[in-house]
């Protein structure tokens, strides 16, 4: 019970910090208007995305939302397995990709577009504007995958060795060697 809290706790944590800066960027900017912070690499700058990362998918707001939903539904099943003690990488992940997915879909239901703000230029390349939702979304995925790729098999091989069945067929199998 208490991952679960735990992992609540981060998801409405990560919300509500999410739609705080949204609010202080659209009501104290105009639309596009930039601060700069470090010069030009980066800058707050207030833009509106009715479309997913990179603008991809920009006008099909019912679509967005259907994936969403979607994906809410499978991070709620993969969310039942949070174990902050045994897997915290996995545990961590989810939260914050279900906290980014939520204050994004907010956005979407509630202003019809997704507010973004983090504006860089990396080497000469402007980056997609975002905002902390998305920074939720990403580190929650590398989070993941950093488990999956590193932590998650072993645990798997872990799990199959301490199974006696398991264990029992390998003796037989070693029994016929001989």
């Amino acid at each position: 019970m208490i991952n679960i809290i735990i992992g609540i706790t981060i998801i409405v944590l990560g919300i509500i910090l999410d739609q705080v800066v949204k609010l202080i960027i659209a009501s104290n900017m105009n639309l596009k208007e930039s601060i700069q912070v470090l010069g030009d690499f980066f800058k707050i700058t207030y833009v509106k995305n009715d479309g997913a990362a990179f603008s991809s998918f920009a006008g099909n707001k019912g679509f967005l939302i259907f994936i969403t939903i979607v994906a809410l539904v499978i991070f709620g099943y993969l969310f039942k397995s949070v174990d902050f003690k045994k897997k915290k990488l996995f545990s961590l992940g989810i939260s914050f990709m279900i906290s980014g997915a939520i204050g994004n879909f907010i956005d979407r239901i509630f202003r019809g577009e997704v507010v973004d703000m983090f504006d860089f230029v990396i080497f000469g390349w402007d980056f997609a504007v975002f905002n902390v939702a998305d920074i939720f979304l990403t580190v929650g995925v590398g989070l993941l995958a950093i488990d999956v790729l590193f932590f998650s098999e072993k645990e798997m091989i872990k799990e199959i060795y301490d199974k006696e069945d398991f264990d029992e067929g390998i003796d037989r199998d070693n029994s016929n060697e001989g």
